[in-house]
């Protein structure tokens, strides 16, 4: 087995951008301690023994993932998912534009500033793994392994004399490449893969503009609407509001991502009917003027809204065609009243 460590910085992604790009990328030339790093590391959706193999544990780790077979990522349940280089996205980008850097000679870590993560790469005869460790901004030192640079070059060593860099030893995402270089993506913590490459970010934005296009602008009718005629009116100073709570949601921001106006074909009856059902899912039902066939929204109903713009199931049981699972529940809550 072959060792190499790579600390990176990351750009995230710009408006109108989805991919980031590598801001600093350094080798650590590691004289001493890799190997024996590599033996603390766990897996963020698994804990498997401390005497395993790097590669058993990843083995291990592997097996708890699901098999996502599209490229893309909508949901928070660790996943893998083969890379089709022949069908371009964000995804074959940014492992192109990291393999693209790893070929090219780089500078050493003399420092470590802007960090966003670090590469430990294990090569064999076969097969490449790149595990992607999230780096940590807390400055704390607890009981952890360090990098420290010395002349010039790099040693993991024990904390001991409270210098250097808090290394990390938990993998949240990884790669495997073949020698006939098929790829395979392995996700164990979602977020963490999100945050190391700004992918919320860009999905945050994508998820603004969405809501942007229910509202128009001045003149500008809205692109969006609801039951084929409902518009959406924000109240004066609401927008701020909303963009936050969007902000604080992975879950809805991943459902708005993707919307593709599916919502103007639905009859406002169910519409309406499905707003009413809110409180059943723990939701505020949005507000609304039926002689101005408008919607009203607020922080509030804001979750109400994605719901019933995203949430199939409950379009179909407000059109009696899904089983209303909750039908019991609220039978035994309007007897109460």
């Amino acid at each position: 087995m072959e060792y190499s460590f790579y600390a990176v910085g990351w750009q995230r992604p710009q408006r109108g951008q989805i991919v980031g790009k590598v801001k600093n990328f350094r080798q650590a030339y590691v004289d001493q301690g890799l190997e024996e790093f590599s033996s603390q590391i766990q897996f963020a959706n698994n804990n498997s023994e401390p005497s395993n193999s790097l590669i058993k544990k990843f083995e291990e780790a592997v097996k708890c993932l699901d098999n996502l077979k599209t490229n893309g990522n909508t949901t928070e349940v660790p996943f893998y998912r083969e890379i089709d280089f022949n069908k371009p996205n964000n995804e074959t980008a940014r492992i192109e534009l990291i393999t693209s850097k790893l070929n090219e000679n780089m500078n050493a870590l003399r420092n470590f500033e802007g960090i966003r993560f670090y590469i430990l790469i294990v090569t064999d005869q076969t097969m490449t793994y790149r595990f992607y460790i999230k780096a940590l901004r807390t400055a704390k030192v607890g009981r952890f392994s360090l990098v420290r640079v010395v002349n010039g070059h790099s040693k993991i060593i024990d904390n001991e004399n409270n210098q250097g860099k808090v290394l990390p030893y938990i993998v949240s995402y990884a790669e495997t490449v073949t020698d006939q270089n098929q790829v395979v993506q392995y996700i164990f913590n979602v977020q963490d893969y999100e945050d190391m490459f700004g992918l919320n970010d860009s999905k945050l934005l994508i998820a603004k503009e969405i809501l942007t296009k229910f509202l128009g602008s001045g003149d500008v009718e809205p692109e969006y609407k609801v039951a084929s005629g409902y518009t959406v009116k924000v109240p004066n100073g609401e927008k701020l509001n909303i963009y936050k709570k969007l902000e604080i949601n992975r879950k809805w921001v991943n459902k708005l991502v993707n919307y593709a106006g599916e919502a103007d074909a639905y009859e406002w009856h169910d519409v309406k009917r499905a707003n009413e059902m809110a409180e059943d899912f723990g939701q505020v039902p949005f507000a609304y003027d039926e002689v101005k066939k408008q919607i009203i929204l607020t922080a509030d109903g804001l979750e109400a809204f994605i719901s019933v713009l995203l949430n199939t199931k409950k379009i179909g049981v407000a059109k009696n065609e899904c089983e209303d699972s909750l039908a019991k529940k609220r039978k035994v809550k309007d007897s109460l009243k």
